[in-house]
C-alpha cells in the first residue's frame, strides 16, 4: 500500500511538472532583435534585473542581427562597447522590438578652431556647462570632450592678427553640428547650440 502511494505521489509530480511551461517559453516572451549598422564588432551586456532575457551577454557582428528573448517584449538595460577599443562610444536607437547600433564615435563634443589667422583668444563652453577661455591659441586646434554634461555647445574664436580667417565648428557624436567662418582683422567666429 504505501508503494503504491508513493508512485502515485511521484507520478502526481511529473505529471505537473510536465505541464509547468519554462520561463522561456511562455507568452511573456518576445524577440528584441539588436541590429548593427557600423563597421565594428559590438558586444552587449544585459544590466537589467527587472526585465528577464534569455542571454546575458552576446556580440553583433558589423552587418549582423542578433536576436534575444526578453520579457514581454521590452529592451532590457544594457551595455554595449566596441570589442578591442573600450575609448569608443556606441550611438544606438530603439524601434519596436529592436536596438539598432548607428554610429561609432570616440567624442562626445569636439571643438575644432582652424584658417590662416596665427593666433586667435577662444571662449568655449565645457562639459558641465561652465565657461572656459583660452588666449593666444596657435591654429589649427581642437578641444574634445568624451563626455558632455550640458545640452549647450558654444565655441567664440576672435582674430588676434591683422588679416586671416578663422573657422569655428562644433561636431556632436562624430557629425559636424555647427560652423562658422569670419574674415578680417580681429574678427569673430561663432557657433552654438543645444544638443
Amino acid at each position: 500500500m504505501r508503494k503504491l502511494f508513493l508512485i502515485i505521489y511521484f507520478a502526481t509530480i511529473v505529471i505537473f511538472l510536465s505541464s509547468c511551461e519554462s520561463p522561456l517559453e511562455s507568452n511573456n516572451f518576445e524577440t528584441i532583435s539588436f541590429i548593427n549598422r557600423t563597421e565594428y564588432k559590438i558586444n552587449v551586456i544585459i544590466d537589467s534585473d527587472i526585465i528577464d532575457t534569455n542571454i546575458k551577454s552576446f556580440s553583433v557582428s558589423p552587418g549582423g542581427t542578433t536576436n534575444i528573448k526578453s520579457e514581454y517584449g521590452i529592451v532590457p538595460i544594457f551595455n554595449a562597447t566596441v570589442e578591442g577599443n573600450t575609448l569608443l562610444k556606441v550611438d544606438y536607437y530603439e524601434g519596436d522590438a529592436s536596438v539598432t547600433f548607428n554610429k561609432i564615435y570616440e567624442y562626445t563634443v569636439e571643438y575644432k578652431i582652424s584658417g590662416t589667422a596665427h593666433k586667435v583668444d577662444v571662449t568655449l563652453s565645457n562639459s558641465s556647462g561652465g565657461t572656459e577661455q583660452y588666449d593666444d591659441v596657435s591654429l589649427p586646434h581642437s578641444y574634445k570632450y568624451r563626455e558632455f554634461y550640458d545640452s549647450f555647445v558654444y565655441i567664440s574664436a576672435q582674430n588676434q592678427g591683422e588679416s586671416g580667417s578663422v573657422t569655428v565648428s562644433i561636431y556632436h557624436k562624430g557629425t559636424l553640428f555647427k560652423t562658422s567662418t569670419s574674415s578680417g582683422a580681429y574678427v569673430i567666429a561663432t557657433a552654438s547650440g543645444s544638443i
